[in-house]
């Protein structure tokens, strides 16, 4: 069934839900290079056709392939075009990468209230990444007050749900010293969590950093 998708698609009605569901289900496989060859481009058409039917999922990997100029020419006014589309419809994905783009400014003119309503949001949704980013906001103090203690709590929140950068990041603050007192057993926490995941970039992110050489070192003397 799967190998004929591509051929009985296109005769089905385009109000059909199925029928935008299974655009991006193709799509998807383009993607991953699962089932057919892996082809951003065909991908790309796919997704296209399924968000023609307001198909979120499709809709946000159009916001994405935008934003990397993946399978399309790069396109930050696009991909915010479909973010935010999804972001009006509540969308936990929408809401944070439209967030992300109204601080960078991408796309669209610099909001940081819209943006800090819109990681807020996310981060009710259970977003780990949002409550990083709002974590940010308080340690620049962007459109909130600066406020490094409540920046703290919001880094360890998302760490806690696995954000693997809120780690690197509270690994690197209580290592060093930075915004917090030098902890290396609380460092050393959070480079267990990351070493965990058993990721050869998160792992050089620490030893680019000296954290797992200071912990070592330091806990000897």
């Amino acid at each position: 069934m799967v190998l004929n998708q591509k051929t009985i698609l296109d005769n089905r009605l385009r109000n059909d839900a199925k029928y935008y569901q299974e655009c991006f289900s193709v799509g998807l496989k383009y993607y991953n290079g699962e089932v057919f060859e892996q082809n951003y481009k065909k991908a790309f058409m796919w997704f296209e056709k399924s968000a023609q039917g307001s198909n979120i999922n499709a809709q946000i990997m159009l916001g994405c392939m935008y934003y990397e100029g993946c399978g399309v020419e790069k396109n930050y006014e696009k991909s915010f075009f479909y973010f935010e589309e999804c972001a009006k419809k509540d969308n936990k994905q929408g809401l944070y990468f439209a967030g992300l783009m109204y601080r960078e400014g991408q796309g669209i003119d610099i909001d940081y209230k819209r943006a800090y309503l819109y990681f807020n949001k996310a981060a009710q949704k259970g977003v780990a990444d949002a409550y990083f980013r709002l974590g940010e906001m308080y340690f620049d103090g962007l459109y909130v007050a600066q406020d490094y203690e409540q920046g703290l709590e919001l880094f360890k929140e998302s760490a806690r749900q696995g954000y693997v950068y809120a780690q690197l990041e509270l690994a690197a603050m209580h290592c060093h010293g930075i915004y917090v007192k030098k902890d290396l057993k609380e460092a050393n926490k959070w480079c267990e969590m990351v070493l965990a995941q058993n990721n050869e970039f998160y792992n050089n992110v620490l030893k680019e950093n000296k954290i797992l050489e200071i912990i070592k070192c330091e806990s000897y003397q």
